[in-house]
């Protein structure tokens, strides 16, 4: 047979270019791309939403462990085991 590997078996493909690397920097550059797009859209600012829209707590910082009156504190035993 012609233009077949030795054996009968089918011909081997060439390996792929460029190894993990090359494709970890394409999928960033990708990423990188597609956040730029939806930027450029305005996706971040959502322009459609006014701010009184939103509940008036979403909007204000959360309160901090001492203006609640939060003096201790215990760590769940499934967090510290890990």
């Amino acid at each position: 047979m012609s233009g077949s590997a030795p054996g009968g078996s089918r011909p081997r493909r060439p390996p792929a270019r460029g190894g993990a690397a090359a494709r970890r920097s394409r999928l960033l550059l990708g990423a990188g791309a597609l956040l730029l797009s939806l930027a450029g859209h305005g996706w971040a600012e959502a322009p459609g939403i006014p701010d009184s829209a939103w509940p008036a707590s979403w909007l204000r910082p959360p309160a901090t462990a001492e203006a609640l009156g939060i003096t201790a504190f215990r760590e769940s035993p499934v967090l510290a085991a890990q």
